[in-house]
């Protein structure tokens, strides 16, 4: 009896460690206590199952680095010394070490980051330190100001000025006297042009046009002003190139060739001799390394390959390399010296716990600007009586709290439980995962995960107990994982290659064998709607159009709806097993509708349209039109934000309906006096 006791008791205790543990990780990523988390990780740390102890250290590790703490350290010096037979925690804490440890003070007075008074309401934001060149909200034209936006011009029109001529992703030169940007060269989008215009206004030229299909990516300027370095993307061959184009012919001269997809955030050297850039690492999503190429072809070198997702930001006037290198979420800078192209000693932390950040360029004095990720996400909740066919309530938030973070929900096939997602808080110092809440309709009891997968897009499985997540795994696999949705824990269904082609579960059958899911490929421009068996794992497309038209599937799985865009929006209806096509909805060319749903009983759906030129308009309208024929009925009208879609479902009894607001908005930030001492 004593010693069945006795071996009940060595049991247990494995497990209370395991309660103890994923305790402190809910503190950590769910709650953002960090401090209580370490707590609660050295008492994990002391158990005798030495895998949770040495992983306990590691997380003690992590939250360390994210409070700023040198104590970080420490901890991982103790998992390589006392835990060297855990061969996963101790080759991380070296690899964290060895960051760490090349981390050296930076210039005597500190690194001053700052955010500026003036930000305008942009997605896309260039500056150089003396203008800022930027894509209006709504109406798209390309608008240049000085950096208090007192002084703005109008550079290219926008939407206004004809759907063959949408302009986007303006970069101003070195020199502050031109801008060059991308436009559409025809009706479909399937064909972009590089276009070079004086920011003072007059006649823009075109540099280089694409070929059907292709696309370009602007990167940056030489110092000069006189070569654009772009990336030129052959979605028939596969093949990215890495180019410079002369802004007084076009001529064009390749730099490097790379698989489609792998390389981004290419920067070249004051001198004109180097361009450093971003590579992805081959089967996985998120990953990059930095490679310095030789802009005559002439050799590269490998600057910084360490597993996370770094990013040259901009070349120092000593030579080296700012860089960004994102861990968790957060993105920390890093200066490399650099030598002839090539690394010179190790690594320098400058700043870490930035959040979310992306390079806007960098002004003649050195100062370097940053944007910092910003943007709101509201999911709200309508009632809906389907006998009569209107809304009965205002809409209300899904949530009282963490407002602004709610970016997607859905409710199970059989209407027992809403998942909603908690997203990060992108904005703020200090970031934790993506957090799913998962409510029961009938008592409003909630409870949390934290799903193993950085959450792009989701559905609910129909019996709530799993969802199927397009996403990213801790292991940089990008595709459609299953979520246990008590757990957490996934297992991958289908994947993919995020550069290539998305994929994005749209409709799950009740007993889980069948799947419809969107995708979008980047090579041929088409959206995609695949049916998948899950068992058996065969496949077959059922029906593509062109992007930026859609797909959406009818509960049953018996019809496709088609959202068109174009000079004629309008929304059709194909029945699968025939192939026929009916129209149901032409919209006036004066609108665009941005997001489409079908109500559960499959007799009617649902969508929101907005002027085209939302400067007309402060508000988007949802209308119902039933599939059989009819007027489009209004519903509802909610504020227009930005350009981005709506997302939106319906509950499977139609009797409510959510959908999330989303807007969009950068800040800019400054960093300057970040050189580190020679």
């Amino acid at each position: 009896m004593v010693a069945v006791g006795w071996q009940l008791l060595e049991a247990q205790a494995p497990r209370a460690a395991e309660v103890q543990f994923k305790a402190a990780q809910h503190k950590e990523e769910v709650e953002g206590d960090l401090k209580g988390a370490i707590e609660q990780y050295k008492r994990v740390a002391q158990s005798a199952d030495r895998a949770l102890a040495a992983n306990a250290l590691v997380r003690i590790g992590n939250c360390y680095e994210k409070l700023g703490n040198a104590e970080a350290i420490s901890m991982y010096e103790r998992v390589v010394r006392e835990f060297a037979d855990q061969e996963r925690e101790a080759s991380e804490a070296k690899s964290r070490i060895a960051k760490l440890g090349a981390a050296r003070t930076a210039s005597p007075g500190g690194v001053i980051l700052r955010q500026l008074p003036f930000s305008p309401e942009s997605t896309w934001i260039h500056t150089d330190g003396r203008h800022i060149a930027y894509i209006r909200s709504g109406t798209g034209e390309i608008v240049v100001t000085d950096m208090d936006g007192r002084h703005s011009r109008v550079v290219s029109g926008g939407r206004d000025s004809g759907a063959t001529r949408r302009v986007f992703s303006p970069v101003l030169s070195p020199d502050g006297k031109h801008v060059a940007y991308l436009a559409y060269a025809d009706p479909e989008h399937h064909q972009s042009e590089l276009v070079f215009q004086s920011v003072a206004g007059g006649e823009a030229h075109t540099l280089l046009k694409t070929r059907a299909g292709d696309s370009l990516e602007i990167h940056d300027f030489t110092s000069d002003s006189e070569r654009v370095l772009i990336i030129v993307k052959n979605n028939q061959s596969g093949i990215d190139s890495l180019c410079l184009v002369s802004t007084q012919g076009g001529s064009v001269s390749k730099v490097r060739e790379g698989k489609a997809g792998s390389m981004d955030s290419a920067r070249i050297s004051a001198d004109g001799r180097f361009t450093a850039f971003s590579e992805r690492v081959p089967d996985t999503a998120m990953n990059l390394n930095i490679v310095v190429a030789r802009t005559d072809g002439g050799g590269e070198a490998k600057v910084a390959e360490d597993g996370d997702t770094n990013q040259p930001v901009v070349w120092l006037r000593s030579g080296g390399i700012l860089f960004t290198c994102s861990r968790t979420g957060d993105s920390a800078l890093w200066v490399q010296p650099m030598s002839e192209g090539k690394p010179r000693g190790a690594p320098t932390l400058i700043q870490s716990n930035l959040g979310h950040v992306e390079d806007l360029g960098s002004g003649p004095d050195g100062v370097v600007y940053l944007g910092r990720d910003a943007s709101n996400h509201e999911t709200y909740l309508v009632d809906y009586d389907p006998e009569a066919g209107r809304v009965t309530t205002k809409p209300s938030l899904i949530s009282r709290q963490h407002e602004g973070r709610h970016r997607a929900a859905d409710w199970s096939g059989n209407g027992t439980q809403l998942a909603y997602i908690i997203g990060r808080a992108s904005h703020d110092l200090i970031e934790g995962s993506d957090v799913i809440a998962l409510r029961s309709v009938s008592n409003g009891r909630e409870h949390r995960i934290v799903p193993r997968v950085a959450v792009l897009n989701f559905i609910s499985s129909y019996d709530g107990r799993s969802l199927l997540i397009e996403g990213i795994d801790d292991r940089q696999r990008y595709g459609v994982f299953r979520v246990d949705t008590q757990t957490g824990e996934s297992t991958p269904i289908i994947i993919g290659d995020q550069r290539q082609a998305l994929i994005q579960p749209i409709w799950v059958s009740a007993d889980d064998e069948i799947l419809f899911y969107r995708k979008w490929d980047a090579a041929t421009r088409q959206v995609t709607m695949m049916r998948r068996d899950m068992p058996s794992g065969d496949e077959r497309a059922l029906l593509s159009v062109p992007i930026p038209n859609s797909i959406h599937v009818a509960p049953g799985g018996d019809r496709l709806s088609i959202r068109r865009d174009g000079p004629v929006p309008g929304i059709s209806v194909v029945d699968i097993s025939t192939g026929t096509e009916k129209s149901i909805y032409n919209a006036p060319s004066a609108d665009q509708i941005v997001d489409m749903k079908w109500m559960e009983d499959g007799h009617s759906i649902l969508f929101f349209t907005r002027p085209r030129l939302a400067r007309q308009s402060a508000t988007e309208t949802l209308y119902r039109i039933q599939v059989d024929g009819g007027s489009a009925v209004k519903l509802l009208e909610v504020p227009n934000r930005t350009d981005t879609d709506h997302w939106m479902r319906v509950r499977p009894d139609n009797r409510q309906i959510l959908y999330t607001v989303t807007e969009q908005h950068l800040e800019l930030w400054s960093l300057e006096n970040y050189e580190p001492k020679q």
